[in-house]
């Protein structure tokens, strides 16, 4: 009879140990359903890519000038263009005044913008460079002839009459094109001797050289 209690209480332990094997078992392959199931319920998709490019590049500016109006060329530092006046600006007396004229123009395919006049850097007797007084004035049309008259009846003013060689301008100048043509952008430069003057002054030479300077606006 004691036998028969050991046998049922080993059966009973033996039971015991083996139930938490078997539960194991049985959540492994719950979980392994759980993800089959879950795997059947995923669909692929499609998928496609649009891709896109750009280019880049600088822009180009340039300004170029000419005395007559003509013939356009650019000028850089130690050779600049020479300016002719009317009447001849190397035979002056106290009380004349010589006019000449400049065009500036934007290179062809460049950029729009804008240029300004600065003041004159003279070289040679300084008392004659000291002694001459200017003003600039722009003119309207295609190609003007700058002259007492011209000048006079432009109100364009870009430098102040009787002002010292070495004034330059404070407001700028569009350069733009205009119904398919660039814009000529015409100066008109009076240079004027004052009377009276020193009789020393006689015989005396002076130069003046004048820069434009451009500025894109894109």
């Amino acid at each position: 009879m004691q036998r028969g209690k050991h046998r049922a209480a080993g059966q009973r332990r033996g039971e015991a140990s083996l139930a938490p094997w078997w539960t194991r078992v049985r959540a492994m392959l719950a979980g392994c359903l759980v993800l089959g199931v879950g795997a059947t319920l995923t669909l692929a998709a499609w998928t496609d890519q649009e891709h896109v490019s750009a280019s880049f590049a600088t822009s180009t500016f340039n300004i170029e000038g000419s005395a007559d109006g003509s013939t356009f060329a650019s000028h850089p530092s130690g050779s600049p263009a020479s300016l002719t006046f009317t009447p001849s600006s190397l035979a002056l007396s106290p009380g004349s005044t010589v006019y000449a004229k400049y065009v500036i123009r934007k290179g062809a395919a460049d950029a729009p913008g804008t240029v300004q006049l600065g003041g004159g850097a003279t070289a040679g007797d300084s008392s004659l460079a000291s002694a001459l007084r200017y003003g600039v004035k722009t003119l309207s049309g295609t190609n003007p002839v700058c002259n007492e008259s011209t000048y006079a009846a432009s109100s364009a003013i870009v430098v102040a009459a009787n002002s010292t060689l070495g004034t330059g301008s404070t407001t700028n100048q569009s350069l733009q094109d205009g119904g398919g043509n660039r814009v000529e952008v015409t100066y008109c430069f009076a240079i004027t001797l004052p009377s009276p003057q020193s009789d020393t002054l006689q015989g005396k030479g002076a130069t003046a050289t004048w820069v434009f300077t451009g500025t894109s606006s894109s």
